[in-house]
């Protein structure tokens, strides 16, 4: 028996504009970004990682340690900090996802 299903099924696009609406200007985290170029990590550790060997890096060391910044801001947990990456749209932004992405694991 074929029964119809209830769920409709949207598509969701965007791109990086999207966070020119959603994000707060008045937030600290959006004040941090502006005042604070945190590009240097890259070149900072770039030759603790390498080039043809292994797996790709997909948290990137900028990206920690934004979070280590977010954390240590709003005193939270590595629990804490993997749900606000995951659910929070400024942390998300903060730290470089894209709305899509999934956080890290606290975990691993």
């Amino acid at each position: 028996m074929y029964s119809v299903s209830n769920f409709k099924q949207t598509t969701f696009l965007y791109g990086p504009e999207i966070y020119e609406k959603l994000i707060q200007k008045d937030h600290l985290l959006y004040k941090i970004n502006e005042k604070v170029d945190f590009s240097f990590i890259a070149e900072v550790c770039k030759d603790l990682y390498s080039l043809n060997k292994g797996r790709p890096v997909t948290n990137t060391p900028e990206m920690m340690l934004l979070s280590a910044v977010v954390q240590y801001l709003y005193d939270y947990s590595d629990r804490q900090m993997e749900y606000e990456a995951q659910v929070n749209i400024m942390v998300k932004w903060f730290i470089g996802l894209n709305l899509d992405e999934n956080a890290y694991d606290h975990g691993a």
